[in-house]
């Protein structure tokens, strides 16, 4: 699972979001033997300026003595599991949701779009998967499709021109092989 890469809101300026991703998938593509064939993307799911989450307030509420924004809290400092081991294990009718929590169902928190954006470009698909916590889309991507994985390249660099032309970017980093 790809997990959060969170910037503080004063560091957050055009393409820094985007360029700590693709050094992440820069990081995969040198060591890919490390890493699994298929990433998925949990994407946080909407609520409102609030904090309050129609979803969680229609489907988990009545099992918790919570706020979303404390159970958000909870398991993004602990772990989710304590939410699925208290939830029924029988199927949910999303029929049976209010109007509110049914919109919602597979959209991102608006702070959440353009990591989405940046992550369809990569090549990762909504397959109708929600997280049960808060209703977000969970992305998936085969490795081998992630467009920055796939484009990448692993050459010997003997000049670095310091004129860029507009249009042409590069990442270059120097990564030490694994030792084995």
């Amino acid at each position: 699972e790809l997990c959060s890469l969170f910037i503080a809101p004063a560091h957050r300026k055009k393409y820094r979001g985007a360029f700590l991703s693709r050094s992440r998938f820069l990081f995969i593509a040198n060591y890919l033997s490390q890493f699994p064939d298929y990433f998925i993307a949990e994407m946080h799911g909407f609520s409102d300026k609030k904090g309050k989450s129609p979803f969680w307030d229609s489907l988990l509420k009545p099992f918790f003595d919570m706020s979303f924004v404390e159970a958000d809290y909870l398991s993004a400092a602990h772990n989710k599991q304590f939410i699925a081991d208290l939830m029924p294990k029988y199927p949910i009718y999303t029929h049976m949701l209010s109007p509110d929590a049914q919109k919602v169902i597979g959209q991102v928190h608006p702070e959440t779009q353009h990591a989405l954006d940046f992550l369809r470009q990569e090549n990762f698909e909504y397959h109708d998967y929600i997280d049960i916590f808060d209703a977000g889309p969970t992305i998936e991507a085969r490795t081998a499709h992630i467009h920055s994985i796939r484009h990448s390249r692993l050459v010997h660099v003997k000049h670095i021109d310091k004129k860029i032309t507009a249009g042409h970017w590069a990442l270059v980093s120097n990564v030490p092989p694994i030792e084995k």
